[in-house]
């Protein structure tokens, strides 16, 4: 069993804007003078971020002769102004897509401090592989047996709520949407689950031609603080089988041929729901599948390699 504690100085930068500068036919002297910033774009960086993470991890680890296996459980908490370390502006996730990150740009502290992109409170990871004993009967069939697998399930990641209508009249410089104001806060959900007997049906509860009525357009900064919801949860199983054959006159010669099953259940998983309360009846719905973190076709395809895969595999060990 494990605690870490991990506060930290970050380094944050916006860019903004500043001033216009009329249309001339010729260069003019001003363009080459001290505080000329006709249309200029001004990066600020300070030290004005701080990111915390407290965490406990328990492991549990067990090795025999015939069964090894390892299950790791992280309990973590993690906080900050932003979450893409501070090398990208604000208004811009680590992937270097928008994100609403410059939710009050006169006070960090205020509203965009809160719960990190990335927080995961409950984490679940482990691997096993049985090796089935002889009982009995011909070796051909019964002997020589391994199965293995590994296992991941987790919470969902938060995510804040925006309204996209406003992010003009209220942040012009800073390239990102301001958050939704919450109007019922005793009844909203903070958690955005799958619904499966209805999987195009919001999580907020607005109607199919309206807007969520627990959401309101901001007249200022201040309406919600930042990723205080959380998307749907991950669960995911692979399971590998073999089946060993002793090769003749090799002391140690082994032929193995079996089959290993990627998302083995065809469970699917679901992104964060569509956060953008402007989008109307579309708002709260999900609409993508979450990537598998193994896959016979590595993680690049996203979503596209989650379904259960099947794969025919065979060793020769000497």
């Amino acid at each position: 069993m494990e605690f870490r504690r991990s506060p930290s100085k970050e380094r944050d930068s916006w860019p903004g804007t500043v001033g216009t500068c009329p249309l001339r036919s010729a260069p003019s002297t001003e363009d080459s003078t001290p505080g000329a910033l006709c249309g200029a774009e001004v990066t600020e960086i300070k030290s004005a971020a701080t990111s915390n993470y407290n965490g406990l991890v328990a492991s549990i680890k067990h090795q025999s002769k015939y069964v090894t296996l390892q299950f790791n459980y992280t309990y973590s908490h993690a906080l900050d102004e932003v979450s893409n370390g501070g090398f990208l502006p604000f208004g811009y996730d680590s992937a270097g897509y928008a994100n609403p990150t410059t939710i009050d740009p006169f006070n960090l502290a205020l509203q965009n401090y809160g719960n990190a992109d990335y927080d995961l409170r409950h984490s679940l990871n482990g691997d096993y592989l049985i090796n089935l004993p002889y009982f009995g009967g011909p070796r051909l069939l019964t002997d020589k047996w391994t199965l293995g697998g590994t296992l991941f399930w987790h919470n969902g990641f938060p995510f804040s709520v925006t309204d996209g209508d406003v992010s003009t009249s209220l942040e012009p410089n800073y390239g990102g949407e301001v958050l939704a104001t919450v109007a019922n806060p005793s009844s909203l959900p903070r958690h955005c689950g799958i619904n499966k007997a209805s999987p195009t049906t919001s999580c907020f509860g607005n109607s199919a031609t309206g807007y969520s009525p627990d959401f309101a357009d901001p007249t200022g900064f201040g309406g919600q603080s930042r990723n205080q919801f959380t998307g749907p949860g991950y669960f995911n199983t692979d399971f590998t089988m073999l089946k060993g054959f002793k090769v003749p006159r090799m002391e140690s010669g082994l032929f193995e041929v079996g089959v290993e099953a990627y998302n083995i259940l065809n469970h699917p998983n679901f992104l964060n729901p569509d956060t953008n309360y402007s989008d109307g009846p579309g708002f709260g719905v999900i609409t993508a599948t979450a990537s598998a973190p193994t896959s016979v076709f590595g993680t690049g395809l996203g979503g596209n390699s989650s379904a259960r895969i099947l794969q025919l595999k065979a060793n020769f060990k000497f």
